[in-house]
């Protein structure tokens, strides 16, 4: 796990050299409450 408030301008060169996904919180969330058409 890597957390860091300033990953956003990391995330891409990171993620062409690992070989695991690079989960954005706010996308997965974004993710989440849509596929349970949570609405507000």
């Amino acid at each position: 796990m890597l957390c860091a408030n300033t990953m956003h301008l990391l995330a891409d060169r990171v993620g062409k050299v690992i070989d695991v996904p690079l989960i954005h919180v706010a996308v997965a969330t974004a993710e989440a409450i849509a596929a349970k058409d949570l609405k507000k």
